[in-house]
């Protein structure tokens, strides 16, 4: 009997440090952890911005970033605002050691948010994250007015989205 109650506590013991398996989900952990391999970060337009000149390429600024974090490469596409324009770019860039150090800062600082927010001049966002196994979209948090879905916390992200745009130049 003792060895039955050693071992049902042994295994009780275990169950509650078994590590979180996947990207996290609980408001205000981290996103990124060791295990993410890709991030696709997307802004799919809308909320209050300018509009493009009459003329330019394309009308709605939008665009969707691939990192992947092993190699610091960052693939973009999208219309990016150009003076008063705005025209269709794509590329792929790969960062030394150096220059990606401030965006896995940006990366490391994002947070999973909680769907309470309610701004509605908010664009649409979603990061996207890829550990291999599973895969987890996070909806920006500021636009969520208490829709289902998990959410990132809008604050966490603008870091990380001015450096994607200034790379992508």
């Amino acid at each position: 009997m003792k060895n039955q109650v050693l071992l049902l506590s042994l295994f009780s013991a275990a169950a509650c440090t078994t590590p979180v398996v996947g990207p996290h989900t609980n408001p205000h952990d981290p996103i990124i952890s060791a295990e993410i391999k890709t991030v696709l970060f997307e802004n799919l337009g809308g909320g209050y911005t300018r509009l493009p000149a009459p003329g330019s390429e394309c009308t709605t600024l939008t665009a969707s970033y691939t990192l992947t974090l092993a190699t610091h490469t960052i693939a973009f596409q999208g219309c990016f605002a150009e003076g008063e324009g705005a025209a269709k770019r794509s590329g792929t860039k790969t960062l030394d050691a150096a220059a990606w150090a401030p965006v896995q800062a940006d990366l490391d600082a994002l947070r999973v948010g909680t769907n309470d927010s309610c701004i509605a001049d908010l664009g649409a966002l979603e990061i996207t994250v890829t550990d291999g196994t599973a895969q987890q979209t996070y909806k920006v948090d500021a636009s969520a007015c208490k829709k289902a879905g998990v959410y990132f916390e809008y604050k966490s992200a603008i870091p990380l989205q001015q450096a994607l745009d200034e790379i992508s130049k």
